[in-house]
């Protein structure tokens, strides 16, 4: 049996939907009683932080691997962005208002990234004196 490392749920789109990281990839669940799901790959490495969009449309995943990966429940999970780091990604999470995407990671550095403008980055919030892991 799969290791859980972490859980998300979505109360807003998809009825019931839980995402779940499961060593380098997403397990998504939803529908009464999780009657289906779907494995979401992508990531070469260890999977650390998992959070939807408020609306419920988007998933966001951030990874060892130093990316962070986008996926579209509308378009079948199909990702459409993937987020570089120079080191592993640890951490994951959209503003209330969902237009800010942002991640954190071994770098120290937090990125905050432009949902409306295809996800480009807006800022760098350097200065930390230790990796970044919430």
């Amino acid at each position: 049996m799969d290791e859980i490392l972490e859980v998300c749920v979505e109360v807003t789109g998809i009825p019931h939907a839980l995402a779940g990281i499961i060593r380098d990839c997403l397990e998504i669940n939803w529908g009464a009683f999780g009657t289906k799901s779907r494995r979401l790959k992508g990531h070469t490495g260890a999977v650390y932080s998992v959070a939807w969009s408020r609306d419920g449309r988007l998933l966001a995943s951030a990874s060892e691997d130093g990316t962070v990966r986008v996926f579209d429940s509308e378009l079948e999970f199909k990702t459409i962005v993937v987020l570089r780091h120079p080191l592993a990604v640890n951490a994951v999470a959209w503003s209330p208002d969902g237009r800010v995407l942002a991640s954190g990671g071994d770098d120290k550095i937090v990125r905050l990234f432009d949902v409306g403008k295809n996800f480009e980055i807006m800022h760098r919030l350097s200065g930390h004196q230790r990796v970044v892991r919430s």
